[in-house]
């Protein structure tokens, strides 16, 4: 009884040897090792500029730019300014200024996938022509398509939050725009 599972066991460690000799040849591991985009997430400098519009309990338009490190290929923190205008019948040509920190998660690797998810949140202050202030909070989830190794366009949807002295103001939002 001994001999028979010492001979099965020695027959199932020899055909998995060789299966893991024969399959380090194989092509889908450089597939998987071998990137078209190449250094397109790297550690340093990063920065975003959009443009885009939201409806709610207003309508705005607006541009946006942030600016930040890149602590990895999944992580980004920066801080950024924004100006929009809106128009409804409570903000009749108001300007507003947000001001704010950015955190944005790849969920995939941008250096293995070409292109990628990304979630996000803007949180800041925002201020007024007026002179009213309030906080600012942006909430949003969109993708990634690499242009070339140095630029990439986003488009994201999300949900903001303005808050001030008189009302909050929500807002669902589109914004397209350029990585570099």
């Amino acid at each position: 009884m001994k001999r028979n599972i010492l001979f099965i066991l020695c027959t199932l460690v020899g055909l998995n040897a060789f299966a893991q000799m024969a399959g380090s040849t194989s092509k889908s591991y450089k597939i998987i090792t071998e990137n078209p985009i190449t250094s397109t997430y790297e550690t340093g400098y990063k920065g975003f500029v959009e443009i885009g519009g939201g409806i709610g309990n207003r309508y705005t338009i607006g541009a946006y730019t942030t600016h930040g490190y890149q602590f990895s290929s999944f992580l980004f923190t920066g801080i950024g300014i924004g100006v929009e205008g809106a128009i409804s019948n409570s903000d009749i040509r108001k300007v507003f200024i947000p001001i704010f920190g950015e955190l944005r998660l790849n969920m995939r690797n941008p250096n293995t996938h070409k292109n990628t998810p990304f979630i996000g949140t803007r949180i800041g202050c925002n201020m007024v022509t007026d002179g009213e202030r309030g906080v600012y909070f942006n909430l949003f989830t969109g993708y990634r398509i690499p242009l070339t190794n140095l630029l990439a366009f986003n488009f994201n949807v999300g949900y903001q939050l303005h808050g001030g002295d008189s009302e909050l103001r929500h807002l669902a939002f589109v914004h397209i725009g350029i990585e570099f």
